[in-house]
């Protein structure tokens, strides 16, 4: 028996093709040679042809003679359908058309067809006519007379409408035909079970219904009804008709121009191997048929594996080199204890990505397949493309080793659990789109708290720098008596020198006059210096202060980091942005340029005024009392001067200081807002899972990184004074996300004071502190509910299951997934009821390989393709052929046993291995089969 090694394909059936010599609507005109052409020029279009006559399978041994000698070799299968016309008519006259396509299989179905035909008669002037050849004429010529034998035929066919009641006795009667027959039914009101009539013959026509196991129909219309999608809901239509029905089409050709020519273009596609036992397949599995114009397989050949090989350069026989074949949908590798089959799994993970593999065995603590040496492992895609174990190039895969599920729902694997269920919500771009923009503003805040940090560190510095000078210089009290007193002193010494009034006038004004350019030159010297300085850190913090805003740029822009538009605009930007800060400066240096001019004017009238201030001063009597006395009092005043500017600087600082911690606060109250908002929007019902899944989020602190905080400190000290409502009375954080903003900013506080604060560790700076306490220690945390139940709260069967329901959800990630048993901790009954369904839903976006012990993810699921693996001396009564571990592939489909006693592994088929290997087996596709009702 021919095996098809890649499982069940999509391919592109006609089961409703007439031949030459067909009875009824002949228009061949008897040209078998151009009918014959006509089917080879399409080449592997068609894989299966339906070779329908009318009561007979004469046109179908007359195909098979010429296919024995090599004609049509281009199509895969051949199945007889013969097509009856039954009683009672419909509204439009016409019998209802039932096929039967039966089995090729067995090398006597001809004779056993034509046997059975011949069980099945009509009445007609108390005469009974059996459905054969011989009787159909006779019949015929009993009806309308005797002509040629082509007519006498011809007229028997037309005329044998047997009752629906004859016909289903007839067929339950015939054992072999009943096991070996698919029953098919037309639908249209002419010719088919709808055109019968709803009053009278309702019950007939939903018998008829029951009997059949599919509909002969292109329209869409039928398909969605007799799926339960139409006007009647799925247990509407089981009620009906103890089933649900798929549907068929042919083209029902009875010319060569409608040879494989549809009407509409509705080809009929079937997942299946080409066998009438790949037909069967979708009575179990109705999505394993559709009607459309082009082929369902739209998975991208680039993202799903074709084949594995292993080259063994170990010269002991260990693989044979020989491909082992991937469906694009589900593939169970199956076998005993020991036989290969997670060896093959890991193996085909790491060709593909190393780390990923490296990752998810260290976090499960799983043992590793490194005692093969000398061997590579090519994996080849679909596009042709080929990943090998010994290459460097890497791309994604999903690798799901055993026990990793249970790593998931265990604390340790918080981290991937959130991982995992973020990847999933960045399905939804609209909320990809969102989490992305939030955290880049998040990223924003924390640059900005940074900066305000840094800013405030820098005003410290200089607060305390403006401290120091002021402590050199004494209080503004002191210096202002001890002015006062220089004054009083200055002033006795004029009166005992007998002052003019007129020269007390001029004295006063010289002396205010030089105190006031004294001033002037002071003021002038401390603006040169704070332009100097404006300079210089224009000069040193510019280009920084652009890569922040450049970064930022980046973070915003809408096109890829590398855009030239990108690139070319930032370089723009930055030449605009430096020319206006090298223009600032010249423009400050102008203004200060007369500067040096300026000082020389006022020192040379100052020196005009104390030469003029000398002849008065002469005439104190003593003069070095007086000189000592001047002398002094300009320098208490340059003192006074200094301490009030150094106060004024002070007090900008203090206020500079204030702005600048509450603008941190601000900023850290928005951080904390920016993950609110982020919870928020997740409570959104469009961004959750399909299904009976939810997620929600919530805010926790990372306490992990927020000692990096407490650590600071001396922990002998009262910790629990500086952290306030952060922790209880037994130092346990209490987080509350609402209100966190505001419970920093009282830590800050507090640690400002310093009052009752533990004494900070040696070589700390307050910076570093500060970084600490308004850092980003949030978590974002998932939770995961089940029909309302808290995954935490499950137990580990359950839990696992909807993780791993999870897992199978990131159907936006097209690349293949590789699952180690996903049965483990769930009974059958579980797997079997929810299980199955989350593996057949996801199979449709997005290639899964899974090894499993269970019968029921192999057959429940409808796998297209099983690779059974084995190693040699591992399972009693089956041996490899040569090589220490083999591969047989194929679909469930595939059932065939060995003729010899030879025991080899591709000696029978992968129906009879799943039996034998899987506990369950047996039962398992029973109970698929109980399924559909079948």
């Amino acid at each position: 028996m021919k095996v098809f090694p890649k499982g069940s394909d999509w391919r592109k059936w006609d089961l409703h093709v007439h031949t030459p010599q067909s009875s009824l609507q002949n228009l061949y005109g008897g040209d078998w040679e151009a009918y014959l052409s006509a089917i080879e020029a399409f080449g592997d279009e068609i894989a299966v042809i339906g070779v329908t006559d009318y009561c007979t399978i004469t046109g179908y041994e007359k195909l098979l003679a010429y296919r024995e000698k090599g004609r049509i070799s281009n199509i895969e299968a051949i199945f007889p359908n013969i097509e009856f016309r039954i009683t009672p008519e419909t509204q439009k006259d016409k019998g209802v058309n039932i096929h039967l396509i039966i089995n090729p299989a067995a090398a006597d179905h001809v004779s056993k067809i034509r046997n059975a035909l011949a069980r099945l008669t009509f009445r007609y002037e108390e005469q009974n006519y059996s459905c054969s050849d011989q009787q159909l004429t006779e019949l015929g010529i009993a009806v309308a007379g005797p002509s040629s034998a082509e007519r006498n035929l011809r007229e028997g066919i037309n005329q044998f409408k047997p009752s629906f009641e004859q016909f289903e006795s007839w067929l339950r009667n015939e054992t072999w035909l009943r096991e070996n027959v698919v029953i098919v039914a037309s639908n249209s009101s002419g010719d088919g079970i709808s055109g019968l009539r709803d009053s009278g013959l309702l019950a007939v026509r939903q018998n008829m219904y029951r009997l059949i196991d599919a509909i002969f129909s292109g329209n869409p219309q039928d398909r969605d009804y007799f799926q339960g999608l139409g006007s009647d809901s799925k247990a509407d239509v089981i009620a009906k008709y103890g089933k649900l029905l798929p549907c068929l089409h042919g083209s029902d050709a009875h010319e060569l121009a409608k040879i494989f020519r549809p009407d509409h273009d509705r080809f009929c596609w079937i997942k299946a191997d080409p066998t009438f036992a790949g037909l069967k397949q979708i009575l179990y599995d109705h999505s394993r048929v559709k009607i459309q114009k082009t082929s369902p397989n739209i998975k991208t050949p680039y993202q799903y594996i074709e084949h594995v090989r292993f080259t063994d350069r170990s010269g002991k026989l260990l693989f044979s080199g020989q491909p082992v074949h991937f469906s694009p949908d589900l593939n169970a590798i199956i076998g005993g204890k020991s036989s290969g089959k997670s060896l093959l799994l890991y193996h085909m993970a790491r060709a593909i990505n190393s780390s990923e593999v490296s990752e998810k065995i260290r976090l499960t603590k799983q043992a590793v397949y490194d005692e093969l040496n000398n061997i590579d492992v090519e994996v080849t895609w679909g596009n042709g493309e080929v990943s090998s174990l010994h290459g460097e190039d890497s791309r994604p895969v999903t690798y799901i080793p055993q026990l990793y599920v249970n790593h998931l729902a265990e604390s340790s694997g918080r981290h991937q659990l959130n991982q995992l269920v973020e990847d999933i919500l960045f399905q939804n771009d609209t909320f990809r789109a969102f989490a992305t923009e939030n955290a880049a503003q998040r990223e924003a805040s924390l640059r900005t708290i940074t900066a305000r940090i840094d800013y405030l560190s820098e005003l410290r510095k200089k607060y305390s720098e403006c401290i120091k000078e002021m402590e050199q210089y004494g209080t503004e009290k002191a210096v202002s008596e001890e002015i006062q007193r220089q004054e009083h002193k200055i002033a006795l010494l004029r009166k005992q020198a007998s002052f003019s009034p007129e020269e007390e006038v001029l004295y006063m004004a010289l002396r205010t006059r030089a105190d006031c350019l004294q001033y002037r030159r002071s003021t002038l010297t401390d603006l040169a210096r704070a332009n100097d300085s404006l300079t210089e850190s224009l000069n040193r913090y510019a280009r920084s202060t652009f890569l922040t805003l450049s970064d930022q740029i980046r973070i915003d822009f809408p096109l890829p980091e590398n855009s030239t538009f990108l690139e070319k605009s930032l370089r723009k930007l930055e030449a605009s942005l430096t020319s206006a800060v090298v223009n600032f400066i010249a423009d400050q240096e102008n203004r200060f340029g007369n500067s040096p001019s300026l000082l020389k004017r006022i020192d040379k009238e100052g020196a005009v005024k104390q030469q003029r201030l000398l002849p008065l001063s002469v005439k104190i009597t003593d003069q070095e009392t007086l000189k000592a006395a001047l002398g002094a009092l300009e320098k208490e005043k340059e003192k006074l001067r200094n301490l009030q500017q150094l106060s004024e600087r002070r007090r900008s600082i203090t206020q500079e200081g204030n702005d600048t911690k509450s603008q941190l606060h601000a900023e850290y109250a928005t951080l904390v807002g920016l993950y609110q908002t982020y919870t928020e929007e997740l409570s959104k019902p469009e961004y959750h899972p399909a299904g009976e899944i939810s997620i929600s989020a919530s805010i926790s602190l990372n306490t992990e990184k927020f000692e990096r905080f407490t650590g600071c400190f001396d922990r002998r000290g009262n910790m629990n004074a500086l952290l306030g409502e952060l922790v209880n009375a037994k130092g346990e954080y209490i987080f509350d996300v609402s209100g966190h903003a505001k419970t920093i900013a009282c830590v800050h506080d507090r640690f400002k004071s310093r009052a009752g604060n533990p004494s900070v560790r040696k070589g700390i700076e307050d910076s570093d502190i500060l970084g600490y306490l308004f850092d980003d220690c949030f978590l974002i945390d998932f939770s995961v509910h089940y029909r309302n139940d808290d995954i935490i709260q499950m137990s580990p069967g359950k839990r696992g299951l909807v993780l791993l329901n999870l897992i199978l959800h990131l159907s936006n990630s097209q690349h293949p997934i590789l699952i180690d048993q996903p049965e483990d901790n769930l009974d059958n009954r579980t797997i079997y009821s929810q299980l199955n369904d989350f593996v057949r839903l996801r199979k449709a976006d997005r290639q899964i390989i899974m090894v499993t012990h269970n019968a029921n993810l192999v057959v429940g699921t409808d796998a297209e393709c099983v690779i059974v693996s084995n190693q040699s001396g591992q399972r009693s009564g089956i041996e490899n052929n040569e090589y220490r571990f083999e591969y047989f592939t194929g679909s469930l489909e595939c059932s065939f046993a060995s003729l010899g006693n030879s025991g080899r592994l591709n000696d029978q088929g992968i129906r009879e291995h799943v039996c034998e290997i899987l506990e369950g087996g047996i039962q398992a596709f029973k109970e698929r089969e109980r399924k559909y009702g079948l």
